[in-house]
């Protein structure tokens, strides 16, 4: 489970989780975004790993989805994602 780092009021993350399921790298997450009245709703996604650090999100080709990060930084895993920090709870 992972938590924001760098809140900015648009989008709020309440719960992201980094696992395997079922043999398939998925990310999932509970999100909330006033601008589009949604609120705590689940989202899960497949992640194409392409390193070991990186993996791309699911789509009809790699082009479609956005690259998620994984990085150790100081003894503390982080998560970035198109332009959000998250770090190992």
């Amino acid at each position: 489970e992972y938590v924001l780092d760098t809140p900015d009021g648009q989008l709020e993350f309440h719960r992201l989780e980094l696992e395997e399921q079922s043999g398939f790298l998925v990310i999932s997450a509970n999100i909330s975004a006033n601008a589009f009245q949604v609120k705590k709703t689940k989202i899960k996604m497949i992640l194409k790993p392409v390193s070991d650090t990186d993996a791309i999100m699911a789509g009809l080709n790699d082009s479609d989805g956005g690259t998620v990060h994984l990085e150790n930084e100081h003894g503390k895993q982080r998560i970035y994602y198109s332009g959000y920090w998250f770090s190992k709870k």
